[in-house]
């Protein structure tokens, strides 16, 4: 079993290499089963024979009409001897999507506080708000739990 560090750096790498995949190189599954099976000059139905999925199905899947399962995919690009293997790719860091839900719970968290003190004309200061949001996502972040996900 992994420890959560080494679950951490494996994540980590797998969305260091995603995020450095260009835009224009990332495929819809449709898309991508096109153009590996005309590089492989195999046509709908020669593919249909070998991986027993039906030639109406592999076309309607190409035209992205079709929305595949994760099995059927791997069925069909298994029979083109590929291996599928699916990337995460997102423009942020772990930490920096925690961090950001992070500022939104402590804000939500202490929104009921907020209006309380100016019910009571205890306002604090806009720079007094953003400390106090900045120490109560710093807590939530430390304690380590799925709370900050919570709507």
């Amino acid at each position: 079993m992994r420890t959560a560090f080494a679950e951490k750096q494996l994540i980590d790498t797998i969305l260091r290499k995603g995020k450095r995949l260009k835009k224009e190189l990332i495929q819809g599954p449709g898309t991508l089963l096109r153009l590996v099976r005309r590089r492989l000059r195999i046509t709908q139905t020669q593919l249909a024979k070998i991986s027993g999925v039906p030639q109406t199905n592999i076309a309607s899947i190409e035209s992205g009409k079709k929305r595949p399962t994760l099995a059927t995919l791997n069925k069909l690009f298994a029979a083109m001897s590929f291996e599928l293997a699916i990337t995460p790719v997102c423009s942020s860091s772990p930490d920096e999507l925690i961090r950001a839900q992070a500022q939104k719970a402590a804000k939500k968290n202490l929104d009921p506080v907020f209006s309380t003190m100016a019910l009571e004309d205890q306002i604090p200061s806009p720079r007094k708000i953003k400390e106090m949001i900045n120490n109560e996502a710093g807590r939530l972040m430390e304690s380590e739990t799925a709370r900050i996900w919570d709507e």
